[in-house]
């Protein structure tokens, strides 16, 4: 998890480099490991850099390509990246050596605003092309990653992981969303687009943006195709999905860091564990670290909350490391505050203080 801010003063009046660093300091918390910032003109892009994968410890962010005039700030991690060096060029360069920054541009390069639908991953990314003078920018399939933006036509376009950033801009209104709010409180409505302040938006899962000094468009990245499948035997669409199930795992192990997974026990979590540890000790940098929340106490009054027994049944077969998280006196209250300044915006999901003290 790393952050990114980008600036883009649309009446081409000169921006300073300070303001893009005052909009990385409330982004702090994404990434210690690095700061960088790129300033041209009326252009800014800031990344706050998180290490993750084995690339991202020499990767340096904002990023200006060698072969062209373009530059990038992202949070990014691409899972098919072993497609693209296979065929995508990347100099004298390793592919240990190429991060996936690098990847994107490239990708950028040979498919311009049609690179999204190459990329399989979690992604947010913002691309200043200085030859056409406009800024691409694009968020991954599933929306794992985050993008909030502010337009004022003719004026500004601003983009960050979180609200708080883009509220540090004078610029920027922190006018109440009274629609989105009464929204939320009543109908919990699932407009992807709107926010609870009323000029800032989210870019839709799955959606590319571009901004020029005239105008703003976002459009639909990709499309599944629903093509009817059909084997010969029943055990072959076992198989089939298990290979799936299986490439969708392994290609989200990289990391230069030990691998957990949060295992409550359910169908899910204990697949997704099973599957990791299995491809991690293949590869011989295992074992898998596992992460649940338990009750000790509670159970005792309520048998029917305790999972444990999932759980251990699954550490007990794939010999992962657990690590048991009580959370008795924990409540749905507690750091509430925290929380919310961390997502900008009221927690719905009643279990977020449970995950809260399992990533403490």
């Amino acid at each position: 998890m790393s952050g990114i801010v980008a600036v883009f003063y649309l009446d081409g009046r000169p921006l300073s480099t300070p303001l893009i660093g005052r909009t990385l300091d409330t982004l702090e918390h994404r990434g210690s490991d690095g700061r960088g910032v790129w300033v041209d003109g009326s252009v800014g892009l800031g990344h706050r850099m998180r290490f993750t994968t084995p690339e991202s410890l020499t990767e340096k962010l904002p990023l200006r390509s060698r072969d062209s005039d373009l530059v990038i700030t992202c949070d990014a991690r691409i899972d098919n990246r072993e497609d693209f060096l296979r065929h995508l060029s990347v100099g004298e360069k390793s592919p240990a050596q190429v991060s996936d920054s690098e990847i994107i541009l490239n990708a950028y390069e040979k498919w311009g605003e049609d690179c999204p639908r190459h990329l399989v991953g979690d992604f947010v990314f913002a691309i200043w092309d200085i030859r056409q003078k406009k800024l691409f920018c694009a968020r991954d399939t599933l929306g794992l990653k985050h993008f909030y933006y502010y337009y004022q036509p003719g004026v500004i376009f601003a983009l960050a992981s979180e609200i708080k950033a883009l509220l540090t801009l004078d610029e920027v209104p922190k006018e109440l969303n009274e629609p989105h709010l009464a929204d939320y409180l009543i109908l919990k409505s699932e407009d992807k687009v709107s926010t609870f302040y009323k000029h800032i938006k989210r870019l839709p899962l799955n959606h590319s943006l571009t901004v020029t000094p005239e105008r703003l468009q976002t459009r639909q990245c990709w499309s599944p195709s629903f093509k009817e499948l059909r084997l010969k035997k029943d055990t072959d669409y076992q198989e089939a999905f298990l290979e799936k199930f299986t490439q969708a795992v392994n290609c989200r192990l990289r990391s230069a860091f030990p691998i957990g997974a949060m295992l409550s026990g359910g169908l899910d979590s204990s697949a997704v564990t099973c599957v990791a540890n299995k491809s991690l000790r293949e590869q011989g940098v295992g074992p898998l670290h596992t992460y649940s929340a338990v009750f000790p106490t509670l159970i005792e009054h309520d048998p029917r909350i305790d999972e444990s027994s999932y759980m251990r049944a699954v550490i007990k077969k794939t010999g992962a490391t657990p690590h048991f998280v009580n959370v008795d006196d924990a409540s749905p209250l507690q750091n509430m505050d925290k929380i919310v300044w961390h997502t900008d915006h009221p927690v719905g999901y009643l279990n977020v203080y449970m995950d809260s003290q399992i990533f403490k």
